[in-house]
């Protein structure tokens, strides 16, 4: 997921970067905070697949639970990012990114509920 969204960031600053000179400053304070809140995604979903991936193989459900929840804000933040360029732009939106991220949910999701719970024996006490 993080290579689809750096290949789709990197063409989507591409197309932009000729019209920078064009906009005011509002509008570039807007695309800074933008980029940066997108390279924050990008390094979320990249720290949270790495540490599934080491992780895979345990008992731990942090890494899961961290996925669902990386993934579900990734969701929201591209389902608004749909509807305000649809608004801005006039256009239809594209849902595409939003319906990869609820992948990913679900995904997480069904690997969480298939994670075994770890069965802890006691020793017993004496006299049992």
């Amino acid at each position: 997921m993080c290579a689809i969204g750096a290949a789709a960031g990197v063409w989507l600053y591409s197309q932009l970067l000729p019209v920078v000179d064009f906009l005011d400053d509002g509008q570039r304070d807007e695309v800074v905070a933008s980029t940066a809140l997108g390279v924050l995604m990008f390094l979320a979903l990249l720290g949270t697949g790495i540490w599934n991936l080491a992780a895979r193989r345990t008992w731990a459900i942090a890494p899961l639970v961290t996925a669902v929840i990386v993934s579900g804000g990734s969701f929201v933040f591209s389902v608004i990012n749909a509807i305000d360029l649809a608004i801005s732009m006039e256009r239809r939106p594209i849902f595409w990114a939003a319906w990869v991220y609820l992948g990913l949910v679900i995904l997480a999701v069904g690997l969480l509920r298939l994670k075994p719970t770890p069965v802890v024996s006691y020793p017993r006490p004496p006299g049992y």
